[in-house]
């Protein structure tokens, strides 16, 4: 069914896109001002398979420890919210 539904529709280039969307905002707003970023990273208004873009590497741990911080007010309504943290994974 997924390949079916492709073929439906026309692959458009990453220009027929721009133009699209230039066409759409009648000059209300350029391309360039659809653009955001956010801790750094530009987000792009679309992306297109054809265009290579830099990859982002991050630097993450190679160990990862799930935990649930839990406020204690009553011991049994703590000891329970943690059973049933660490019933659905937390580790500490």
């Amino acid at each position: 069914m997924r390949d079916s539904l492709f073929k439906i529709f026309h692959p458009n280039t990453e220009k027929e896109w721009k133009d699209k969307i230039q066409k759409d905002f009648a000059n209300k707003s350029t391309y360039s001002n659809l653009f955001s970023k956010i801790e750094d990273i530009e987000i792009a208004p679309f992306y297109h398979k054809n265009v290579e873009k830099e990859k982002f590497v991050a630097d993450l741990p190679a160990d990862w420890a799930i935990y649930q911080l839990i406020n204690v007010k009553k011991a049994e309504t703590a000891n329970a919210k943690a059973l049933a943290t660490i019933k659905n994974g937390a580790e500490g």
